[in-house]
């Protein structure tokens, strides 16, 4: 593709059928159901050219006759997903798709707050044209209130501006683009199709084993309750540690209850302060710092955890099925959603309508990802990059100790385990090949080994690391512990620390954090109040946007040469899909394989001196997985 881009926009819009409710229109599958349907399709040009096809039975042509050419659009998702969701699977498949809105991220990724989180065609448009008369017009008609469906002129109009608009935001992006940033997002337009198929498909739910999860984290949250004297002293104990009507603390749900708590009756010296009202702040960052003075707060930070899984993944999918009446929830994924380029799902359209659930943040619990199940006729295949972030910053920092474990395909985890205990590497592995609980337990040396590994890639202080330990990984662990745990990763790897400050010091220089293909997050803040996050940005995003980089390689590479392979949703370092039941497990293998010789000189500019491995496990449900 050449270095500008200068290619027509599609927009579509569409409406609820008959009496069926406004909200209808903003939900593909409802197509399916014959309460949805698409009222019209624009395409225009950066010129100004436009023209719009109002009649189903041309919509087909239309998209034939833009087979093989490549298209630009804006929150693309949601018009290919109604396509699909039409009939039109094959059409769009040949067509290439180019998302304006991700073009703008690609471009504008920082540190301002006014740019996140909208990120919207009348903010793209205010952007880069504010000074233009016919952008002020624009965007008033966008922010004018028109239910879907009525006024079929203004809606006519407003599919031709919003292509015409489109094509111009990706015209002018796409031209203040690197090569190789251009080249890089090109390779993550390869997921709109996949997320598209996804989200109007939907992700099935086995609601029949909640029951059995929620007991488990509402005793724990009773007994943190009492152990702190907060809970609500109308239920007695025998009720409270019961399922049926047992109510959270009030004073742990409420931000103000809770500060009262904290600084009025433990007496605790806040650490900061809200920005909009200046009173003493509650929030995670907040108890984190405070739970260096009183171990109460770790439990407060624990406490919340289990709310997030009740509420979150328990109560919000519960909710997502009475919307629905089904067991089939559609969250819906935003591409480069982060500042680091990975995808989020939201789990409700308009913060009104639960239609999902956050998966981009489902529990790595068993109990948790039984929930989730494939269709029937259908296996779960994950594709994880194996200890990507770990194997990343071995390549950014140069450390000769940690290359030297992936370059010899050496368990990492379990060599930091090793060093823990004391065991030599050797006969560690042999123990845990014999399941020697001491070193495979929930809480065993390996487990030490992985959260000493992942807890200390980035900078953490002994106190953080074990209010890490206790909230997100459920172990005690006192200082002395954690210290030597800490200890032990930087004396092994000596380069880690050196890496910081070279990232930060880049990062000054050049006003921007970048990753291996081309990434950037810019960098604006460098006062005294912003310095800390702004160097851990510096730190972090080189390795969590390159993380991001070879997700959205393998989702293309996958999709060019697995087909069949149909892309279900993205968790961390994972890529989940849906397979046939008949496809043998050669042709997964063969997929890890091909994965594993990916030519990322190629595509990047670059080839990382690290191998970056993919492993592949396969089940009949999420939490059933075994490894190939």
């Amino acid at each position: 593709m050449s270095n500008k881009l200068d290619i027509p926009a599609l927009d579509i819009e569409t409406a609820p059928t008959g009496d069926a409710p406004q909200e209808y229109a903003l939900q593909p599958w409802r197509v399916r159901e014959g309460t949805a349907m698409i009222t019209n399709i624009a395409v225009g040009k950066a010129s100004g050219e436009a023209f719009v096809v109002q009649k189903k039975t041309q919509y087909r042509a239309l998209l034939r006759s833009l087979e093989g050419q490549t298209l630009t659009g804006y929150n693309l998702t949601f018009d290919i997903s109604f396509l699909i969701a039409a009939g039109y699977v094959e059409e769009v498949k040949k067509i290439k798709w180019v998302d304006a809105g991700i073009i703008w991220k690609w471009l504008s990724n920082s540190q301002r707050k006014e740019r996140r989180p909208a990120w919207s065609l009348a903010d793209a448009v205010k952007y880069f044209f504010k000074d233009e008369p016919w952008a002020v017009a624009f965007v008033k008609m966008k922010e004018q209130e028109v239910h879907a469906g009525a006024q079929g002129k203004y809606w006519e109009t407003r599919a031709k501006l919003d292509a015409i608009m489109t094509a111009r935001v990706a015209t002018v992006a796409y031209s203040r683009l690197t090569p190789q940033q251009q080249k890089s997002c090109m390779i993550s337009m390869a997921s709109l199709i996949p997320v598209a198929e996804s989200y109007e498909r939907g992700v099935m739910v086995d609601f029949s084993l909640i029951d059995d999860i929620t007991p488990a984290i509402t005793e724990e949250m009773a007994t943190i309750e009492y152990k702190l004297g907060v809970h609500n002293h109308q239920q007695s104990k025998v009720v409270r540690l019961g399922v049926n009507g047992w109510i959270p603390s009030k004073i742990l749900r409420s931000p103000k209850q809770m500060a009262n708590l904290l600084y009025d009756v433990w007496k605790l010296t806040p650490k900061s302060f809200s920005e909009k009202t200046k009173a003493p702040s509650t929030d995670k960052a907040a108890l984190t710092y405070l739970a260096d003075d009183d171990d109460h707060v770790i439990e407060i930070l624990r406490w919340r955890q289990l709310n997030t899984q009740l509420t979150k993944y328990i109560q919000s999918p519960l909710k997502s099925r009475e919307y629905l009446g089904s067991e089939v929830l559609h969250p819906q994924a935003r591409i480069f959603s982060t500042y680091t380029g990975r995808m989020t799902y939201t789990s409700k359209i308009k913060k009104k309508y639960s239609i999902g659930m956050a998966l981009h943040q489902w529990p790595r619990q068993k109990e948790f990802r039984a929930l989730i199940r494939p269709r029937p006729g259908y296996k779960h295949v994950e594709y994880d990059a194996a200890g990507q972030e770990s194997r990343l910053i071995a390549d950014y920092s140069g450390d000769e100790n940690m290359t030297e474990i992936f370059v010899m395909g050496k368990d990492f985890h379990s060599f930091t385990g090793s060093e823990i205990s004391g065991i030599h590497y050797d006969d560690f592995m042999k123990g845990k090949k014999e399941g020697n609980t001491a070193i495979t337990g929930d809480h065993g040396y390996r487990y030490q080994g992985k959260f000493t590994n992942l807890a200390n890639n980035y900078r953490i202080g002994v106190k953080k690391l074990r209010v890490q330990a206790r909230v997100q990984y459920g172990m005690n662990v006192d200082f002395m512990t954690a210290a030597s745990w800490q200890n032990t990763f930087h004396r092994g790897f000596k380069k880690i620390k050196p890496y910081w400050t070279s990232a930060i010091n880049k990062g000054k220089l050049t006003g921007y954090a970048e990753s291996m293909a081309g990434r950037r997050y810019k960098l604006d803040f460098w006062d005294k109040e912003s310095k800390w996050s702004t160097e851990s940005s510096a730190i972090n995003f080189p390795i969590q946007g390159s993380g991001a980089d070879m997700k959205d390689l393998a989702i293309q590479e996958i999709g060019k040469y697995f087909p069949e392979f149909e892309f279900w949703f993205d968790l961390h370092d994972g890529l989940h899909y849906e397979v046939k039941n008949d496809v043998p497990n050669s042709r997964l293998i063969e997929c890890r394989e091909m994965l594993n010789k990916m030519d990322y000189g190629k595509w990047w500019g670059y080839t990382p001196t690290v191998p970056l491995t993919w492993d592949v496990q396969v089940g009949s449900r999420w939490s059933e997985l075994k490894e190939l």
